[in-house]
């Protein structure tokens, strides 16, 4: 495999359930704290930040946070939504890739790029169907991004098909779980 170089921070957090400003406060915190170390990273990765629970299905104020913070950090952040759609926003706060938990949308960008890299995203279930995850390698990503929200009982699961995938395709997979 060839060299990559890109500085990655998993912004591990647990959701909240019933206070919203308080799960976009926690998310926000990691994140300065990320940026603020000597070996700044250009990509923050975030779990599920808010409970379906407490969301007005018509708004979900995650994709806003997303791209605020990526402005604010001045560096790529990539999270999903309540309704499991992984969003990559660059440092201007701008949306530049998205994917759905089957990514078969025709009008949805699953690669971008990061300082030269090529990079994809996958949606929590997309592991289990090797096809959704080729699509990435085949559009050329050397990294990709899986979000999950898998639970506890399943981690076996998780951990063994995220490796699968990787030797597959032959790609790094940086995965972060968000355990239920």
């Amino acid at each position: 495999m060839e060299d990559i170089e890109l500085k990655i921070s998993l912004l591990q957090t647990e959701p909240t359930f019933k206070d919203i400003n308080l799960a976009a406060g926690k998310i926000q915190n990691l994140a300065a704290k990320a940026v603020s170390q000597k070996k700044r990273p250009n990509i923050l990765v975030a779990p599920r930040i808010f409970s379906t629970q407490h969301i007005n299905t018509s708004f979900d104020p995650t994709v806003e946070l997303l791209k605020n913070t990526a402005a604010r950090c001045r560096t790529t952040v990539i999270s999903f939504d309540v309704f499991n759609k992984v969003y990559a926003a660059d440092p201007n706060g701008n949306i530049i890739a998205s994917c759905t938990k089957s990514c078969e949308a025709k009008d949805e960008t699953m690669v971008f790029s990061v300082d030269g890299v090529c990079c994809g995203i996958a949606p929590i279930s997309n592991l289990k169907f090797p096809e959704a995850i080729k699509q990435s390698a085949a559009l050329g990503a050397k990294v990709l991004f899986v979000l999950g929200a898998w639970p506890k009982s399943k981690e076996i699961y998780w951990k063994l098909l995220n490796i699968v995938r990787a030797i597959e395709n032959q790609f790094f997979i940086v995965a972060l779980n968000q355990f239920e």
